[in-house]
């Protein structure tokens, strides 16, 4: 019997760090401090993904700065470009359909992907052009990394646009749920 305590602690500490519950039965089984050690586990895996959101934002942050001190763009004229060049991308998804579009700039799925997105093509742009002094070029090449003919082309963008509609539909009718119901 002590043996399948263990092994229930065991199984108890993989479902709390992949943030699934136990069934209330088996958590009858397990003592306290193996509970604590099932709490203790949960709680790390939250801080640690915390922690990366964290490190992320932080980076993508300080890779904005970079490239708007490259550019020699100020926070307003970085974030307008970002927006403009969002909507012209959800003008392209959407096939210009004004339904579609509306629906889609409404999410925050969409401009939460956008923005990833976007720092992906940021941190590609300085690991290739951090160090060189030509201003106007590098300007050139930014505009060119984020051009929407050329997104329209990178077949990979193109499929990942595709899921990502999926769910700004699904976050928009969410949303439509909770406003007729509210």
């Amino acid at each position: 019997m002590p043996g399948s305590m263990n092994f229930i602690a065991a199984i108890a500490i993989v479902f709390l760090a992949m943030g699934i519950h136990l069934i209330r039965d088996a958590a009858t089984r397990v003592s306290k401090k193996q509970q604590c050690k099932c709490s203790k586990a949960l709680k790390m895996n939250t801080i640690i993904k915390k922690n990366n959101a964290d490190t992320i934002k932080r980076k993508n942050l300080n890779n904005q700065q970079m490239v708007q001190a490259l550019l020699d763009w100020d926070e307003e004229r970085y974030c307008y470009f970002k927006y403009e060049t969002g909507i012209s991308y959800a003008k392209h998804i959407t096939d210009n359909d004004i339904v579609g579009f509306n629906m889609i700039i409404k999410t925050r799925f969409f401009w939460q992907w956008w923005k990833n997105e976007w720092a992906d093509r940021d941190a590609k742009f300085l690991q290739h052009y951090m160090g060189i002094a030509n201003q106007p070029a590098l300007t050139d090449q930014y505009l060119f990394h984020h051009n929407i003919s050329r997104l329209r082309s990178d077949r990979l963008m193109e499929r990942m646009a595709c899921s990502m509609i999926g769910y700004c539909m699904d976050e928009f009718h969410k949303n439509k749920k909770e406003e007729l119901a509210g």
